[in-house]
């Protein structure tokens, strides 16, 4: 079976733009760069990951090589899979110091290709600190866990989850970075001290994390980072409805001939930015000792906004790509 999967496990820790602003869109924090939406290779194993046949569990898969980041260092990758009729739904847990990314394909089966790896002062240090983090299943409940409190040498792992496209997944995972990709079922998301990438998932998304990367089409969305959240609109038409509500900074990237209506709710006017060609039509009022900005799309009667943007702390930009 042919792998159709690409993803990339990315780490909090991006800078955050800021500075001050107002809506004529002449100044305000720099749009999102492109590289946040790109999909990239998945980080290497110890060992490529293996197709299996649906409805069978790899057990035992286990490779324990030498790493080249430091001098003791070593890594244990680990293969799973089982049948999309035996487990149709995925819930994953995770601790703090570890990748999730979730790929979606058409597929009958979930294919989990997990590593670990472990520093320490020595190889035989560094050995036993490895055998502190493992995954294990129950049912339709992956569990990563790590029970080493010495942050003084690094300890982590990843797991690349292939998923059936249209198969629910939810991530737990506070301080695990997430990522999702190309999924056409209810998903959700919670990493609220870690960053979630979410990109062309067209069914329900409900993520909450520090920093949201997101991109897409289509779908219900609901997005809400304490930071930082970052759009990019695929198509001029959002075709459901998508809410993003940060602490921070919102940053969107239209789309050329973008015409879906939305609304955009800042603490004060001059924390809404709009580079778009589109800021011509957008109109402004205060409610409740709040700025709204409002832009619809057309002459159509149904006004109602698809796209629901909110700071409370920060600006909202929308900026072209």
């Amino acid at each position: 079976m042919k792998s159709h999967w690409s993803a990339s496990l990315r780490f909090l820790g991006q800078q955050l733009a800021g500075s001050d602003s107002d809506s004529t869109g002449q100044s305000g924090p720099e749009a999102p760069p492109e590289f946040l939406f790109e999909r990239r290779p998945p980080r290497s194993g110890a060992h490529p990951i293996t197709e299996g046949s649906a409805g069978h569990e790899q057990g035992g898969r286990t490779f324990l090589v030498r790493t080249k980041r430091a001098p003791h260092a070593l890594a244990r990758s680990e293969n799973l899979s089982f049948s999309a009729v035996e487990v149709p739904a995925l819930t994953i847990t995770t601790n703090p110091s570890n990748s999730i990314s979730i790929v979606g394909a058409q597929r009958d089966d979930w294919l989990l290709e997990f590593r670990a790896e472990a520093d320490g002062k020595s190889e035989v240090e560094a050995s036993e600190r490895l055998r502190h983090i493992s995954m294990s299943r129950s049912g339709g409940l992956i569990s990563i866990r790590s029970s080493e409190s010495d942050q003084s040498y690094k300890l982590r792992g990843f797991l690349v989850v292939q998923a059936p496209k249209a198969a629910p997944v939810v991530v737990h995972g506070s301080y695990s970075a997430a990522e999702i990709l190309d999924m056409a079922s209810a998903v959700h998301v919670a990493a609220p001290h870690a960053r979630a990438t979410i990109l062309d998932t067209t069914s329900q998304v409900d993520a909450t994390a520090t920093v949201i990367d997101f991109a897409g089409s289509r779908g219900r969305v609901t997005l809400s980072a304490e930071a930082e959240i970052n759009i990019k609109l695929r198509a001029p038409l959002f075709e459901g409805s998508l809410t993003a509500w940060s602490q921070g900074t919102v940053r969107v990237l239209l789309p050329p001939g973008f015409a879906t209506h939305f609304r955009a709710i800042v603490s004060r006017s001059d924390n809404f930015v709009c580079r778009a060609d589109i800021r011509s039509d957008i109109k402004s009022e205060t409610k409740y000792g709040l700025c709204e900005f409002t832009y619809a799309a057309g002459t159509g009667a149904n006004t109602r906004p698809v796209i629901e943007l909110r700071s409370d702390q920060g600006v909202v930009l929308l900026d072209t790509r």
